[in-house]
């Protein structure tokens, strides 16, 4: 199919897309993205090649412990970062396809109250949540304006409408989540104000000071500037601290053109295109100027009620002291790895007649030793830490050289909750370009459904990636790293979703914690479940985690 970009000109030039761009997302959703190849699912069981690591480390009391110990100890920068700028019409998608069902059959048939009356028109899943709604109406953190009998229809309306409500075109991060009673007084939090709770729980520094940096979109930054003020001096007051607050935008130069199932670019109710951002992986920019020495990564809408956030308290600061061990070892070992190369080079250039002096003779040999046990000592750091295996070669320079770029790398440390259902991606050991292996979380989008191995490898997978990450992200000597350096460009994502109850297709740029991570080295640690509690649709808030 043959899309000219030259009939969207004005629209994408408001946009800052240049007409190559757009037609190569255009491109990019009729071919779509290579697939990954998959050695195997990471789990906490070994394999004769990853005898230490199977992919997924469960951590013994005494070493969670120990990375408790690490994190309270660190005088280090942290920081926070939430992107926040996902629209919630996905929350709210069975809602607003039972309310358009609704409408049409009210409208055809010209009866009122068309739930109680044509329940028989009505399909089973427009049925199904119209009884749940019934049922829960009043446990939902949000007023709802209802007057006389609720009714499945009453209560759509006054949840979507424009006269309403209108949750649906607000971001996830304002859209009130859970309920309060405290010393007698009622209210309710969104995530962006459990966010700043937990910031105060875990990402403070020695100080006191939380620093968080929110991604918002531009249309909705002032809402968050105006909530934050709001209600920082009660939050500081509460938790003790002294909020650092940031907003950053994601560029609308990033977005992506949605499109219908047959790849069309799909417009909206007024003939403009539909853009949505780019994904997660936009932000790799964002999180690139953040200048902290570890960065707290974490979704908008995995949050719970402040009586449940303990354990997301503890397991942020194992993760966090995890990612400190791990960068303060691959230091030792790329320091040790150097050293041992630089004597052995030493002794490498003497002469015959040099070595016939007994000592320099023995000095060499053990120079030797020392080295070829230090790329021992880095190779099984890398397989035991980070599931890397690199290729078989006899070329001792190039394996050194490997060894040394994969070790100065970003670290990132990853907590996984054992798979319940949950849709979303996972942990696997896959096989790189490069001949390495390497860990990588994966969205089922990437698998290839005709490779038995990896569909193999799918069925077979345990755990369930929440995005619960902390990030390090400078090198042994202090230095940043260029994140943009490390990144996998053809490993976006191609997702089929809803706008306004229609199916359309979106394009994603490789995700954060994707292919815009895809050169980091990873380590997966086993979290508890109750550390995820996402709000994907409307209903996850009547779970007792936000009730």
């Amino acid at each position: 199919m043959n899309i000219d970009g030259n009939s969207y000109i004005k629209e994408l030039k408001n946009r800052g897309i240049s007409k190559a761009q757009f037609e190569n997302s255009i491109e990019r959703f009729e071919k779509g993205f290579p697939f990954i190849k998959i050695v195997d699912a990471a789990t906490p069981k070994r394999t004769e090649e990853h005898s230490v690591n199977g992919g997924v480390k469960v951590l013994s009391e005494k070493e969670q412990v120990q990375a408790l110990k690490t994190a309270f100890g660190l005088k280090s920068d942290v920081c926070k970062f939430t992107p926040a700028s996902g629209a919630a019409s996905r929350m709210f998608k069975d809602v607003f396809a039972a309310g358009e069902e609704v409408d049409n059959i009210c409208h055809d048939s010209g009866i009122d109250n068309v739930s109680n009356n044509c329940g028989n028109m009505l399909s089973a899943k427009t049925l199904e949540t119209i009884e749940s709604l019934k049922k829960n109406w009043k446990k939902f953190p949000f007023e709802l304006d209802i007057k006389g009998t609720a009714t499945g229809e009453k209560i759509i309306h006054a949840m979507i409408d424009e006269g309403a409500l209108n949750l649906g075109v607000y971001p996830k991060g304002l859209i009130p989540f859970h309920k309060y009673k405290k010393k007698g007084m009622s209210f309710v939090r969104t995530p962006f104000e459990e966010h700043l709770v937990e910031g105060a729980l875990y990402a403070r520094d020695i100080k006191g000071v939380v620093r968080i940096i929110f991604s918002v979109s531009p249309e909705h930054l002032e809402e968050f500037k105006s909530l934050f003020e709001k209600v920082c001096d009660r939050y500081e007051k509460d938790y003790r601290c002294k909020y650092n607050l940031m907003f950053t935008l994601q560029s609308p130069a990033t977005d992506i053109v949605a499109v219908d199932m047959d790849n069309k670019p799909f417009k909206k109710e007024d003939g403009t295109l539909l853009f949505r951002p780019g994904g997660h992986g936009a932000l790799l920019k964002n999180l690139n100027e953040i200048g902290a020495d570890y960065i707290f990564l974490k979704n908008i809408d995995n949050v719970v009620k402040e009586s449940f956030i303990k354990e997301t308290a503890k397991w942020k600061k194992v993760l966090l002291g995890r990612a400190v061990e791990l960068h303060n070892k691959c230091g030792l070992v790329i320091l040790n790895l150097v050293e041992s190369l630089n004597v052995f080079a030493k002794y490498s250039k003497l002469g015959k007649e040099d070595l016939k002096v007994p000592q320099l003779a023995k000095n060499k040999e053990i120079a030797r030793q020392e080295f070829e046990k230090a790329i021992i000592d880095a190779r099984n750091f890398l397989n035991d830490e980070f599931c890397v295996v690199l290729p078989e070669t006899n070329e001792q320079s190039k394996l050194v050289q490997m060894l040394l770029t994969k070790l100065n790398r970003p670290i990132r440390v990853c907590g996984m909750v054992k798979n319940e259902g949950e849709p979303g991606g996972g942990p696997f050991i896959v096989m790189d370009s490069d001949g390495c292996t390497s860990l990588q979380i994966l969205e089922e989008s990437q698998i290839d459904k005709s490779d038995p191995k990896a569909v193999a490898a799918f069925t077979h997978s345990t755990h369930f990636n929440p995005v619960d990450i902390v990030c390090s992200v400078k090198n042994f000597a202090g230095k940043k790293f260029n994140l943009e350096n490390f990144t996998n460009p053809d490993s976006g994502l191609i997702l089929e979703k809803s706008y306004k109850g229609k199916p359309i297709r979106t394009q994603e740029l490789p995700g954060l914690w994707n292919g815009a991570m895809s050169n980091w080295n990873t380590q997966f640690i086993e979290t508890p479940l109750i550390t995820f509690n996402p709000v994907k649709t409307v209903f996850d808030l009547l779970r007792k985690e936000h009730q």
